[in-house]
């Protein structure tokens, strides 16, 4: 009976696994994972200088190099079931049907994590009002450009997704700058287009299409390599994420993971799945563009 058990709990673990490991392939696309064993993660962002100047016959001035630091804390999830081990002898996929269903809630629940993070980028409160201005969000406008109330910039769009709000958001990548009003050219290097299922087909279109919706000339999006992210739970927003800055993170303090046993009087066998994981923000939203689509 031993080895039946060893068998069953072998089993369970590659089926529970597999729905996680497919659903979440890319995420590291747009996502900054971590995987760090603390619960309050902390992350930094360093807010370089200015441009080169001419080398002069002087000493050569150093800029000061400031630094902004937010945390996170994780969150732990779990799920937990049972069977009976008369039932299961009568029927020995019954735990296989479980960890398998456990997996893709495990997954489920991950989606909703990511899903619940990036939809409430509009409301997320900005880890460092100090320099963007108070009562800012994550993704809004008029932010201000190391606190220079005269120097503003602006990372939402709030226009449909189509392709001329597509170019207006890669523009707005391409100008925006850090805070020390130092250009960055973000999404030259990378960008992933977040949507929902309601712009799957548009989006495939924008990114797939040789040529342009607009004119019926070649699609310089298609040239692009943009990579496309649909999130299930997500509506008409959507978002371009720098995949090189990726100013998201995901924190998974403890990979999902699934634990079989045997209560002591051996009549049930109980099946607990469980991760430590929560979404959260750099110090600096440089490197996304969302709209808030009307």
């Amino acid at each position: 009976m031993a080895n039946d058990f060893d068998q069953i709990k072998t089993k369970a673990f590659e089926v529970f696994h597999e729905p996680i490991l497919k659903g979440t392939i890319g995420w590291e696309q747009f996502l900054d994972i971590k995987g760090q064993n603390t619960k309050h993660l902390q992350l930094g962002s360093v807010l370089s200088g200015g441009i080169y100047a001419a080398a002069g016959t002087g000493d050569l001035a150093a800029d000061d190099v400031d630094t902004v630091n937010t945390t996170i804390v994780s969150t732990s999830f779990e799920k937990k079931e049972r069977v009976r081990w008369q039932d299961l002898d009568d029927n020995p996929e019954l735990v296989t049907e479980i960890a398998m269903g456990m997996g893709g809630a495990g997954l489920s629940s991950l989606l909703k994590l990511v899903t619940d993070g990036v939809a409430g980028l509009f409301t997320l409160a900005h880890p460092n009002t100090g320099l963007v201005g108070a009562g800012k969000k994550f993704i809004d406008v008029d932010l201000r450009i190391g606190n220079d109330a005269g120097n503003l910039q602006s990372n939402e769009v709030n226009l449909a997704l189509s392709e001329d709000a597509f170019h207006a958001a890669m523009t707005i990548g391409a100008q925006y700058k850090n805070h020390k009003d130092l250009v960055l050219n973000l999404f030259a290097n990378g960008v992933a287009l977040i949507v929902g299922p309601q712009n799957r087909k548009l989006a495939f279109e924008l990114l797939k299409s040789a040529l342009s919706g607009a004119d019926n000339q070649a699609n310089l999006i298609q040239t692009m390599g943009v990579i496309g992210v649909v999130l299930p739970e997500l509506d008409e927003d959507w978002f371009l994420v720098d995949t090189t800055v990726k100013p998201l993170v995901l924190h998974l303090r403890r990979l999902p993971e699934i634990e079989v046993s045997r209560t002591t009087d051996g009549t049930w066998i109980e099946i607990v799945g469980r991760f430590t994981a929560t979404f959260g923000v750099k110090p600096t939203e440089a490197g996304i563009v969302g709209s808030d689509a009307p």
